[in-house]
């Protein structure tokens, strides 16, 4: 089952320019201020893959909820998460379960832009269109990547997921030099339940 405006997040202010290397740049400027980070869904969640920015449609079996939306993607060994930049009363943050995943295919429009279609366990479908920035491709293609080796792993035997995991976190720290990564989720996890207590000590 995807989730459509129901992933919490967490503002991050940006500390410095990403920089990526042969696959080419990861945009995100220090001087843009926050970026969308999601709240884990526990301290085992872990970052796989992140790009901003990028414009993403999301259409499903029986609607289209979003068309270009400018966002955040973050791949994790738990879920694909897109977030969007500016959000909206319509559209704010879509999300799929990757263990969830029962069909998965993708097909490239162009070098930056991909269609990637879902089959959850619920039976519904869903399509979402990434639309990269000129120069961005190499990411792009590493994203599915990523994504083929992940969701063969959960599609074809459960136990193989830590597998596919442990493979894509390989790739990763192959692929990529210089990174401004997010914070780490134990940093988001403290930060959100120090929010938390706080909100609970002015009840009090």
């Amino acid at each position: 089952m995807a989730l459509l405006n129901r992933t919490p997040y967490k503002n991050v202010e940006s500390r410095a320019r990403t920089i990526v290397t042969y696959l080419g740049p990861l945009h995100v400027d220090a001087d843009r201020g926050p970026r969308k980070v999601p709240v884990p869904l526990d301290s085992a969640e872990t970052f796989l893959y992140q790009h901003f920015p990028l414009e993403f449609t999301i259409t499903s079996s029986t609607k289209r909820h979003t068309t270009d939306f400018r966002g955040f993607l973050y791949l994790t060994n738990r879920r694909i998460v897109l977030l969007a930049d500016y959000p909206t009363r319509r559209f704010e943050s879509f999300a799929v379960n990757l263990a969830e995943i029962t069909g998965f295919r993708y097909s490239y429009r162009d070098p930056r832009t991909v269609g990637i279609h879902f089959k959850t366990a619920d039976g519904k479908r869903y399509r979402v269109e990434l639309a990269y920035r000129p120069g961005d491709e190499g990411r792009c293609k590493l994203l599915t990547e990523f994504l083929e080796v992940i969701v063969e792993g959960v599609t074809s035997r459960k136990q193989k997921l830590d597998e596919a995991i442990t493979s894509v976190s390989v790739l990763r720290d192959l692929a990529i030099g210089e990174v401004e990564l997010p914070p780490s989720y134990g940093e988001v996890v403290a930060d959100a339940l120090a929010a938390a207590y706080r909100g609970q000590a002015q009840v009090m």
